[in-house]
């Protein structure tokens, strides 16, 4: 499945949680148990702490979707036995994009963390329920918990954990254990296939230490309104990956190897901007600061023939909000290109304040739009904005720096997270 996923040919399934669930854990359970206990070791309470038993002794088994009566059906349940026949339980509920379902007393998390709790006082011991997730997950759990405290369950805040993806993906790249070649064949397709899905960590932007020599105008049409040609077969300076070929049907032309690397190129450069979104979501969700919405970040996209500019996503968005600090929230945009250059790649941050009235997403957007003047020079200063939206009057402070100045995680933090948080 995870080969036919990685060459396109699963499409219509590729954002399937069933699917990602068999691939990953269907796969680990063929692997050496430290390997999947090296990735356990990443799995951490609210308040930090680590599954505290030793199951180095203990063989897994992994049951995938059992239906617990009355209480719904776990993505995987994993038993541990040891040689004396002690069993430890442990349930893993798996996300992708969506969240946990179930509010107050049909929350997904404590619906599971109940049924095992009472099932396991009978014959096994309860190890606690882990929620694997691409976003943060803070607020859930914290709703989660409050929701299992409320039955007067043994040790919710020690048996209820979150677990990345991307923790995953750094856990089966640093193992140093011995394998043999078909389990190195095996770890080696999954952390291929994690990669596939995006699955790592923030570490940068790959433009910062690769070529890419093309100049803007190159990319746009001025000088006529009708079909002459593409401008990728006339002499366009870019790197040229060699390896690009359609098997050995088709070897493709230097000029189609152009075109395809402009491709790779900016859908790599994506992929890296919604990693640093997510570690933006990561780092803002450990001081309190709650994504809000779904996982969408764009809109306006077009699907006309007669807007082909829009074509590609040319801004980002992302809002935050905490309940205990007031009324106003705080916002990111990402910007690629705005109105042919007129505004800098860049990274605009800060607070929205909509005094009494309901925010709405596009607050901080009206806020920059309104005083992109002011910012453009890319600065760093804050800079105090107002607007007015519909009789709404619209007021905060945004900071506007180059994108070019975030190469790494913690750049990320001191020069965009940090002074974010600190603004008032």
């Amino acid at each position: 499945m995870i080969q036919a996923e990685l060459h396109g040919k699963l499409f219509e399934i590729e954002n399937s949680e069933d699917v990602l669930t068999s691939n990953i854990f269907g796969l680990l359970k063929y692997l050496p148990n430290d390997v999947f206990l090296n990735i356990l070791d990443h799995a951490k309470t609210l308040s930090g702490k680590k599954i505290e038993f030793d199951l180095k002794s203990y063989i897994p088994e992994f049951i995938f979707w059992e239906n617990v009566k009355g209480y719904g059906e776990p993505d995987l349940i994993i038993k541990f036995r040891n040689k004396v026949g002690h069993e430890l339980i442990l349930c893993i509920e798996i996300k992708y994009y969506s969240s946990k379902s179930g509010e107050g007393d049909n929350d997904q998390l404590k619906r599971y963390f109940e049924a095992l709790s009472i099932s396991s006082k009978e014959k096994s011991r309860f190890l606690g329920v882990v929620y694997l997730t691409k976003y943060p997950s803070r607020k859930e759990l914290e709703d989660s918990l409050y929701h299992i405290e409320q039955k007067e369950l043994d040790d919710a805040e020690e048996k209820l954990f979150q677990l990345r993806w991307f923790e995953i993906t750094e856990s089966l790249e640093n193992y140093n254990g011995v394998l043999n070649r078909r389990e190195n064949l095996i770890l080696n397709d999954l952390i291929k296939y994690l990669k596939y899905k995006n699955f790592v960590e923030f570490t940068g932007f790959s433009f910062q230490s690769k070529d890419f020599n093309i100049s803007p105008d190159q990319f746009y049409v001025l000088d006529h309104q009708e079909f002459e040609g593409f401008s990728f077969l006339q002499d366009l300076n870019i790197g040229v990956n060699e390896k690009i070929t359609y098997g050995d049907k088709y070897k493709m032309t230097d000029e189609e190897k152009k075109l395809e690397y402009a491709f790779q190129y900016i859908k790599t450069f994506y992929r890296e901007v919604a990693l640093m979104l997510e570690a933006i979501q990561e780092l803002m969700d450990k001081e309190g600061w709650t994504s809000m919405g779904d996982s969408r970040v764009t809109s306006d996209l077009s699907k006309s023939l007669d807007n082909p500019d829009y074509w590609l996503s040319y801004y980002l968005y992302k809002n935050f909000t905490n309940n205990d600090v007031g009324n106003y929230k705080k916002g990111i945009l990402v910007f690629f290109d705005i109105e042919n250059n007129e505004f800098p790649i860049s990274i605009v941050y800060g607070n929205v304040n909509s005094s009494n009235q309901q925010h709405e997403t596009w607050d901080i957007w009206r806020l920059w739009y309104n005083n992109k003047d002011k910012l453009k020079s890319l600065t760093g200063e804050i800079i105090p904005v107002k607007t007015e939206h519909k009789g709404k009057k619209i007021d905060g402070k945004l900071i506007a720096i180059p994108l070019t100045m975030i190469s790494t995680k913690e750049c990320l933090k001191e020069k965009v997270v940090d002074k974010l948080l600190n603004l008032e």
